[in-house]
């Protein structure tokens, strides 16, 4: 809506930094995570940032930005702010974890973040290319790189059900 109605996202030369760095967007951002954080749960009658069943919160699922420059500086604001708001609950970015910068994840940078709780990453090795044993050694790396400092989880993962090994590669992750 920002961009007009012909904005062809998956075209858009500006479309891993216009959502993060234009001041429109981010009130806009700002003002849902207010309206989702005040919203009241309807079954216990408690605000979503008062309510004891919620772990943590994600800024967002797999942010996807130009650089660690702007994913660093987006989620250093975006964070200070969902915190000011609520400070009862564990907060991520939901980055995927890349350790290269890529799509601007940087775990090592957003762990120094002193409103990031925790480190988030997400595996498919059939979807990014990589064999089920470069994701041991991804676990491996992540545990390592958060070391001493903060938790890391890993959100999101998966392994096709149709693999007869799906079983024996989920107990070697």
């Amino acid at each position: 809506n920002f961009k007009g109605g012909n904005y062809d996202m998956a075209n858009a030369i500006d479309r891993y930094t216009f959502f993060f760095q234009d001041a429109r967007t981010q009130q806009f951002y700002r003002e849902w995570a207010n309206h989702v954080l005040n919203r009241v749960n309807t079954l216990t009658g408690i605000k979503y940032k008062d309510e004891p069943t919620i772990f943590a919160w994600d800024l967002m699922n797999e942010p996807e930005m130009a650089g660690t420059g702007i994913g660093q500086a987006w989620i250093s604001e975006m964070s200070g702010y969902v915190k000011s708001q609520d400070p009862n609950h564990l907060l991520a970015s939901g980055n995927e974890g890349f350790t290269d910068g890529h799509a601007g994840s940087n775990p090592q940078m957003e762990l120094n973040i002193p409103t990031i709780d925790f480190a988030t990453w997400h595996t498919y090795p059939n979807y990014h290319k990589i064999s089920t044993n470069d994701v041991v050694n991804l676990i491996n790396t992540h545990c390592q790189t958060v070391a001493g400092r903060k938790p890391v989880i890993i959100q999101e993962f998966g392994y096709p059900s149709t693999s007869s090994d799906q079983t024996a590669v989920y107990q070697k992750w």
